[in-house]
């Protein structure tokens, strides 16, 4: 059965490569969402529908400005539920430096969490 959620929910993937593919192919094919993802490289084929956005970051870029990017998100796309999911070590040891500034603005969810559908949203789904 394929879950459609409410369009003010948007999934921020954070890192690329293999796993951010999986987990926005999951959040797509489950929920009909379309991943951001911001990553210091591209290594997904973003013209795949399961992507909204590409946002390149640095490889050398600070806590700092990564902070700065994912707060622009609400400015450049509207008010929404921003779903943040770090998709490599690198960036989920960012998470877990930045965790206070992060979860007033974010959702944080692990890409297993999304996998298995637990405690995935705090939203109801329609069928």
């Amino acid at each position: 059965m394929r879950l459609t959620l409410s369009t003010s929910v948007r999934p921020v993937l954070l890192g690329g490569g293999g796993v951010a593919l999986k987990t926005a192919t999951c959040l797509f094919f489950r929920y009909s969402l379309r991943s951001f993802v911001f990553s210091d490289e591209q290594t997904l084929s973003l013209r795949l529908p399961i992507f909204s956005s590409f946002h390149a970051l640095k490889e050398s870029t600070s806590d700092k400005f990564i902070l700065m990017d994912l707060a622009k998100l609400p400015i450049e796309y509207g008010e929404s539920t921003y779903i943040l999911i770090p998709c490599s070590e690198k960036y989920v040891l960012f998470v877990s430096r930045n965790q206070k500034a992060l979860e007033g603005r974010f959702i944080i969810r692990t890409p297993h969490q999304i996998f298995e559908e637990k405690d995935l949203f705090p939203l109801k789904a329609h069928h």
